[in-house]
């Protein structure tokens, strides 16, 4: 349930939206959302008018702007969570551009895009659905609160996955992005950070109470079908071939087998330097978020445990990772957005010039 002193704050969010829109200059207009209205009395999810808010100063908006770790590449646009909210940039010539910047009352922690419209995981204050079918002029088509702190997302066919962390795990219809509708919820033992929906299954990472394989049924309802408890804090998972590759903490990288099977088992743990922070395959390949030590690629084609074939050192510690093709975009809070070449994945190269105007 909510809590007054939330919902004070939502209300000055708005009166402080409000004022921005005097500004000139300063934030990308936002159309009004739907009125607030309850899924269920008294708790879940509901949705409410989004805000702007506005910083009072450029050096501030730069700030805020360069900050965050979640990317997401639509052609050559990037959309990245940051502490801003959303900021749309164009790729060119290995070189970042701003295109437009959708303030929010809250960090972006996550984006995920079906290339027309953008869903963007702000912890507290909820998900923000934003139309970014033009680049250059963004407008959020409405706002979902959910219990919890919603920190990762996953888009796949008109479902979106919601990592809510102590709330557990939400699915959301959003073959209508202006209106989502709640389908399915499932309940955590420990604070989920992460979600992935593979086919008809959803992989969860839930810190030390390990990874959680949940079935979606026809309707988007939950079920668990097995619980693997892994040595290290499940901070991540990708499924590929039946697998589930785990960025698990302190325990480096573990894998689970059979994971949709209705068995699943963790088979293998590699110890990396430094924190497993997150996970992405691709390319025979899985690449590993570790933290001050970069970037590990695994090679996982044979049959035993994964072995290191390569790493990438970079001047920052490393915390996400997303990948298309022969492009690795690596997240670092502080110094932004790193895109390595992953062509030849035994060898990544980071990308220069990277700079961003």
């Amino acid at each position: 349930m909510k809590t007054a002193p939330r919902f004070a704050w939502f209300l000055f969010a708005v009166a402080l939206g409000a004022l921005g829109t005097l500004l000139t200059g300063c934030a990308t207009p936002m159309a009004p959302g739907p009125q607030a209205t309850a899924l269920e009395p008294k708790h879940e999810a509901f949705f409410a008018p989004a805000a702007a808010l506005v910083p009072p100063s450029p050096e501030a908006a730069a700030a805020l702007k360069s900050r965050g770790d979640a990317a997401f590449a639509v052609g050559d646009t990037i959309l990245r969570g940051a502490s801003a909210g959303l900021v749309i940039m164009r790729l060119q010539d290995g070189r970042l551009f701003e295109s437009a910047t959708v303030y929010l009352p809250g960090a972006g922690t996550d984006v995920a895009s079906d290339g027309t419209h953008a869903f963007v995981a702000c912890g507290p204050a909820g998900i923000f659905a934003v139309d970014v079918s033009d680049p250059a002029a963004p407008h959020v088509l409405t706002r979902i609160d959910t219990p919890g702190g919603a920190y990762r997302l996953d888009l796949s066919e008109g479902r979106l996955a919601v990592a809510d962390g102590s709330t557990g795990v939400l699915l959301f219809d959003v073959t209508d992005p202006a209106a989502p509708a709640i389908t399915g919820r499932w309940t955590s033992g420990d604070y989920v950070r992460h979600v992935r929906i593979a086919d008809d299954h959803l992989i969860a990472a839930q810190s030390r109470a390990g990874v959680a394989i949940l079935r979606i049924d026809a309707s988007g309802a939950l079920t668990l079908t097995g619980n693997v408890d892994t040595p290290g804090e499940a901070r991540a998972a990708f499924e590929s071939g039946g697998r589930v590759y785990v960025a698990d903490g302190s325990a480096g990288l573990s894998i689970i087998e059979g994971a949709t099977s209705g068995s699943p088992k963790k088979t293998h743990s590699v110890p990396l330097k430094d924190v497993a922070r997150d996970v992405w395959v691709a390319k025979g390949r899985a690449f590993v978020a570790n933290g001050d030590d970069g970037i590990a690629v695994f090679d996982i084609t044979g049959e035993g445990a994964p072995q290191i074939i390569a790493t990438l050192e970079t001047e920052v510690p490393i915390n996400r990772l997303w990948a298309r093709n022969d492009e690795l975009f690596a997240g670092n809070d502080s110094a932004g957005l790193l895109i390595v070449d992953i062509s030849d994945p035994d060898a990544p190269e980071a990308m220069t010039p990277r700079s961003t105007e």
